[in-house]
């Protein structure tokens, strides 16, 4: 018995909830018709003034009859008394068969709705077509008009209604069918299990999305943290470039320096020691006075010149240098002291 009552208590449709408070662009649409309301009113008022200041002496005394009086505040509130309530929001504009909706509507004074546009354009083809003026549908003459926003709020109220009784039914079915999952109620109901089934595979999609868009968010973190990397690694080789070039160049500039004294000091070897092979080759030796072996075929032909002119193998002249143990550098052959030597490959 309890549990028969536990299940028509969870099968129990949710009640339907009042509409809450409209959001703050519903309210400021309302009020900005509203406004519009009350400057259409002041116009009526103006109207009526001015259509008495436009009667003539004729006219006012009688002897000609005057034109149709303006409607007042109190008439036309009754005309849109009267529209409202054969008010439908589904019926369309009579001219286009466009539902009124958001649209600027008119009102005439035959309490007949139009879109503004509509009917200015059928008053635009009665003056080209030459006829008088005429509502289109009764075809009262000489008619007066309005703006009409009435029926656009009432349209807007009941579209905002049937959101938020979607929103709240919503709402409330899914903490209906949270109570059964918590509660581990199995529906025996067809329709209702399915519906059950569904909230459950919803959740679990939702679940599912929810992960899949936390891993997608933190992709792109950290997507765009490589990208803020590469682009401080840019900025920092943009200021790095110009000190390695400025460097590069400095020492390109100091090795041609170099080289430019290298050679210098090259011109001023050569042009010291040329005279001395000169002379040297003027004797024509071809050995070497230490050990009588041939210059040409001993340790790839490298000879010692000295600035005595004699010459020497390199391996013998440096066998004699370190025997010296007076440390008296002097020539083996003319016994020059001090003296320079040069290293000739191939002589």
């Amino acid at each position: 018995m309890q549990s028969s009552q536990s299940s028509r208590s969870f099968e129990r449709q949710p009640r339907r909830l009042q509409p809450i408070k409209q959001v703050d662009a519903v309210t400021k649409m309302l009020e900005d018709q509203n406004q519009k309301d009350q400057a259409d009113y002041q116009n009526i008022e103006k109207k009526r003034m001015q259509y008495i200041k436009n009667l003539t002496l004729a006219q006012r005394l009688g002897l000609v009859e005057k034109p149709s009086l303006p409607l007042s505040q109190t008439e036309w509130k009754d005309i849109e008394q009267q529209s409202l309530k054969r008010f439908n929001d589904k019926e369309p504009c009579p001219i286009c068969y466009d539902d009124l909706r958001f649209q600027e509507q008119t009102i005439l004074s035959c309490t007949h709705v139009f879109h503004k546009k509509c009917l200015d354009s059928f008053e635009r083809f009665q003056r080209l077509k030459g006829h008088d003026k005429a509502c289109p549908i009764c075809r009262k003459e000489d008619y007066d008009q309005k703006t009409y926003a009435e029926g656009m709020k009432r349209y807007l109220i009941r579209c905002i209604v049937s959101m938020q009784a979607l929103a709240r039914g919503f709402l409330q079915r899914n903490r209906f069918y949270q109570g059964m999952k918590d509660k581990g109620y199995n529906p025996t109901n067809g329709a209702m299990r399915r519906r059950f089934i569904g909230y459950k595979l919803g959740r679990i999609g939702k679940r599912y999305m929810s992960m899949m868009t936390k891993e997608r968010e933190e992709i792109l973190g950290t997507i765009q943290r490589v990208d803020k990397s590469i682009k401080d690694t840019d900025k920092l080789l943009d200021s790095f470039m110009p000190n390695m070039a400025r460097i590069w160049q400095e020492r390109r500039e100091r090795q041609k320096q170099e080289q430019a004294l290298n050679e210098h000091k090259e011109d001023v070897f050569d042009k010291f020691w040329k005279p001395i092979r000169d002379k040297a080759a003027t004797r024509q030796e071809k050995e070497c006075p230490i050990c009588y072996n041939s210059y040409k075929y001993h340790q790839n032909g490298e000879v010692y010149l000295l600035d005595c002119s004699h010459m020497f193998h390199k391996c013998c002249l440096e066998s004699f240098e370190r025997f010296d143990l007076g440390n008296n550098l002097c020539c083996p052959m003319c016994r020059h002291p001090s003296y320079q030597k040069k290293l000739i490959k191939g002589f």
